[in-house]
């Protein structure tokens, strides 16, 4: 089942999009790529942000989903 998958996805976007706004630093989903390192771990690639350095944690089960996220400027 692709859902939780993609509700943890969309959750991890939104927790940057947070993340970002209080840095007083607009952005919008498509500007944000979500990418799975080999070793499970996530990396957030900013595509017009990259003085931003973000950190993700997320985790989903077949109901829910959460993502947290830490921005700091590069």
């Amino acid at each position: 089942d692709p859902l939780p998958y993609l509700a943890a996805r969309f959750a991890t976007k939104e927790a940057v999009i947070k993340a970002l706004g209080q840095l007083d630093e607009n952005i919008f989903y498509s500007q944000i790529e979500i990418l799975k390192r080999e070793n499970g771990s996530i990396k957030v690639i900013l595509k017009e942000h990259p003085h931003f350095v973000v950190k993700v944690s997320l985790s989903h089960g077949k109901r829910s989903a959460i993502a947290t996220a830490l921005a700091t400027r590069a």
